[in-house]
């Protein structure tokens, strides 16, 4: 029996992490017409990985962590399926390999911004989620844990970390605060001030908030600058080794797909998710590129559709939960994964 291990609830696969998806869509295009039985365990448990991180695929043989190595085994064991290809040229592996870094590496720090430091999102619908995938406290720490480390990230694109609370009026310099790129400048903003009547407060409470979304607001228009460069850089490059376009931009044949190209549909799927409080970035794309945007729709409902069919998605059961009991044993080396 071959596992998939997945962030979701029950039958419903989470957007929260991209490669959860893709490789959910990829192990059920791949095996559904074949003798292989498989499962696709909805279990948001970290501890089943080695490096703490979903997606995880456990086959009887071994296990494979992330993306890029689950597509790799199962395009090497499956071949072909109706809708994913493995049959590309020396060259065209290595490109292949190129854009799944492209998109781990860059399109995944915007992605961290839409869920986890935007706050409209965040607050919203990101920890919202966590309620339903994990116990508590578990529920609370996870999402703020994640929330802290994508503030960090996203500053590798750029975008500056908003304030951690709008009562911090000691005057003090954040350290980790790092230098704006030219696309932020926020040299003459004033630092800090500090409180002196409870008037002043309220005061700088509303300038505190004001500029937060002023923040907010410069990092949106950087992350939508950031992708149409990004989706620019694949269409030249499929271009290329294509010779022409086709009418949605770049995409690939629709009846056949790499896997770079799965975890691409992955990414806009998730950022442009009808249930984000902030669909900045859908709003975005379906004005500068409508076709793509539609191309991308038809092809996710396709894969999900063909999740629902093969009803292959169950949520985790025993020690497969992430449960407070389940992580002690876990802790004390009762229970390995």
């Amino acid at each position: 029996m071959i596992q998939l291990h997945v962030w979701g609830c029950g039958t419903e696969i989470s957007v929260i992490s991209p490669e959860c998806l893709a490789a959910s869509w990829l192990l059920t295009d791949s095996l559904s017409n074949t003798s292989e039985e498989y499962e696709i365990v909805t279990s948001s448990n970290t501890n089943v990985s080695d490096i703490g991180k979903l997606p995880v695929l456990t086959t009887a043989e071994r296990k494979l962590q992330g993306f890029e190595e689950i597509s790799k085994y199962i395009l090497e064991t499956y071949g072909d399926t109706n809708f994913v290809s493995k049959e590309l040229s020396t060259h065209n592996q290595l490109v292949n390999k190129a854009l799944i870094a492209k998109l781990q590496y860059k399109v995944e720090y915007i992605h961290q911004y839409n869920m986890f430091v935007n706050s409209r999102n965040y607050e919203k619908y990101t920890t919202k989620l966590f309620q339903k995938y994990l116990p508590f406290p578990m529920m609370y720490n996870q999402p703020l844990k994640l929330h802290q480390n994508a503030q960090e990230q996203v500053q590798l694109l750029g975008l500056n970390k908003n304030k951690t609370g709008f009562f911090d009026f000691s005057g003090s310099v954040n350290n980790s605060e790092i230098a704006e790129t030219e696309y932020i400048n926020d040299e003459n903003e004033e630092q800090d001030e500090v409180a002196l009547s409870a008037l002043h407060e309220r005061q700088l409470v509303a300038k505190s908030k004001e500029k937060s979304l002023l923040r907010e607001s410069k990092n949106s228009l950087k992350c939508l600058h950031l992708l149409n460069d990004y989706l620019d850089y694949f269409s030249k490059l499929y271009e290329k080794l294509n010779g022409n376009k086709n009418s949605y931009g770049f995409i690939f044949d629709q009846k056949r797909a790499s896997s770079c190209e799965i975890l691409l549909c992955a990414y806009v799927y998730s950022l442009t998710y009808e249930d984000l409080p902030d669909r900045f970035i859908y709003n975005y794309l379906k004005i500068k590129r409508p076709d793509f945007t539609e191309f991308i729709a038809t092809c996710t409902q396709r894969w999900n559709t063909q999740l629902q069919i093969e009803d292959a998605v169950r949520g985790p059961e025993n020690e497969e939960t992430p449960s407070l009991w389940n992580e002690v044993k876990y802790q004390t080396g009762i229970v390995h994964y």
